[in-house]
């Protein structure tokens, strides 16, 4: 690593005091690289819906300590008012937590970033690919810049693709450009 490391990044190395829920595993992508199709139930879970505020309420009941709350998918973006009602109630259950989001970054706009930085959001994470049609990719860093204005801290996680050295190197500056704090590069 170089420079600022997320608190959740460091937690995450021992899973102490940290957990991640899922709504679902639906998804509108279809990325080689996912791994949810190797998820126990992944069939199931794509067509249904978990109450992840109610398993938190849970967790909370069963004095579980979490400082790192994170909302994953499949695609949370595809279900706003879940997600925003979780960010929500992970503020109110364990308000000295960090919450994060990763996100594809279809199914969000102006409006939902707006509702998830007043629930609490303290980061969100784009997944980002260089192979991404070049209007899918200006359309999400346009979003990633205004998650930057909106939300405190504001990452990028993209697989390293062999031969792609200058597309990737023109990409991280232009992250950088839009104010994105830290990037988390794939195998």
């Amino acid at each position: 690593r170089r420079g600022w490391i997320s608190p959740s990044c460091v937690a995450c190395r021992t899973g102490e005091r940290s957990e991640t829920f899922f709504i679902s595993l639906a998804c509108s992508r279809n990325c080689y690289f996912c791994f949810n199709p190797n998820q126990e139930r992944y069939e199931y879970f794509r067509t249904h819906v978990r109450d992840i505020a109610a398993e938190l309420r849970q967790a909370k009941r069963a004095q579980v300590p979490l400082d790192h709350i994170a909302i994953t998918g499949g695609e949370p973006c595809l279900f706003p008012d879940e997600l925003v009602g979780f960010v929500a109630c992970a503020r109110e259950l364990y308000p000295n937590s960090r919450i994060r989001l990763y996100t594809s970054g279809d199914g969000l706009d102006e409006a939902l970033l707006g509702r998830l930085a007043a629930a609490g959001l303290d980061e969100v994470r784009f997944s980002i690919k260089l192979e991404d049609e070049r209007d899918v990719q200006g359309s999400l860093l346009a979003l990633i810049g205004t998650a930057a204005e909106r939300i405190a801290d504001v990452m990028v996680e993209m697989p390293v693709i062999p031969g792609t050295d200058a597309e990737m190197e023109q990409l991280l500056v232009r992250l950088d450009d839009l104010g994105v704090r830290g990037i988390n590069l794939l195998e």
